[in-house]
Parts: C-alpha cells; structure tokens; sequence
C-alpha cells in the first residue's frame, strides 16, 4: 500500500499546482523526509515560511515525480501574514466545493464538503470526514472560500466569544449542528 498525502483539489492561488502537482498525485515526501499522512505533511510544510522552496517528491501512477514549490501565503504572495491564518489550518480540516451529483444526491444546493480532518478544532468537536457543512454562523456556505472568510471575521473581531455555529449534513443525510470555541 502507498503512504503518503493523497492531493484531491488545490486553494485558489496554489504553489504546487503551478509547479505541476496534479490532483491525484500522491506526496510521499518533503525535502527527502517521507510523509505517510495528511497531518505529517502538514506539519512538515509548518516548519517553513512563505518563500521558502521546498522539494517535494509525488508518486503519479507508480513513477515517482520531485517537484521545487516555492511556499506563499493565502494571499499567494511570499509575504509572512500574521493574524489569523488559513481557515483550513486553524480548524483542522480540508475543504472542497460539492459536486452537482453530491447535491442531487443529498436534494441540496449548496454546501462544502470535509475533504480531511487532522488534529485541530473541527476534530475536537466532533466532525468527521464527509460531513457536508451546509450553514456557518446563519450563513450559507457554497465554497470553501465562504466558509473561509466567516472564520477570518470572527477571529479578526477577538474578544472572549469567538464562535462558530455550524450545521452540517452527514453523508448518509442527517442533520448535524457543531459549536467550536475559535478563541486560543
């Protein structure tokens, strides 16, 4: 069996998709140090900045590709942005837009999926891979980027209540609601 991080989509502005990293590429290893998860590349690619190269080494159909991806931030610039970070790092969790089967399937026209759930927010309470979230916060969610930009501003407003309301729909059609604490 193959270990490694399997790639299902790219963020809008992506550094490994300019490179040539295809969805499908499975990446087994950051600067020659192997990654067998999703979680271990992730804190592999933390130790570095934006700006930073680092090597990374896909498996494509059994021939193994190395790649040099230059690190950016959210903004796709090399800039190091500091306040509240990557919706998808501070939560735990990986997003990706419904495919018009998932929504014909569920009877729903909006909604991002829980593509991968690491160690983070979303995990502690309770959220599982495949759940679709539907609402955030009393606002629909139709991309990541949505979801995205209802937890910049909750963690930009700071204070003591930093809280993330959402409601979700499990793959097999329940409803699911889940209330995370964003504050440290």
């Amino acid at each position: 069996m193959l270990e490694g991080a399997y790639v299902v989509d790219f963020a809008p502005v992506s550094s490994a998709k300019s490179v040539g990293i295809e969805s499908g590429d499975v990446i087994t290893a950051i600067n020659d140090t192997k990654v067998k998860s999703v979680s271990e590349l992730q804190e592999r690619v933390s130790r570095h900045r934006p700006g930073d190269k680092v090597k990374v080494t896909v498996d494509r159909n059994g021939s193994r590709k190395d790649f040099t991806v230059e690190l950016r931030n959210m903004q796709g610039n090399t800039e190091l942005v500091k306040g509240a970070g990557d919706a998808s790092e501070l939560l735990g969790a990986a997003f990706k837009e419904l495919t018009a089967k998932q929504k014909q399937d569920l009877g729903i026209s909006y909604g991002v999926e829980v593509a991968a759930v690491f160690n983070g927010k979303l995990k502690d309470a309770g959220v599982t891979k495949g759940l679709i979230i539907m609402i955030a916060n009393d606002q629909k969610i139709s991309s990541p980027q949505d979801l995205e930009k209802i937890v910049e501003k909750i963690v930009k407003q700071g204070g003591e209540e930093q809280l993330l309301v959402l409601k979700g729909v499990t793959p097999n059609g329940r409803t699911k609601y889940f209330a995370i604490d964003l504050a440290n």
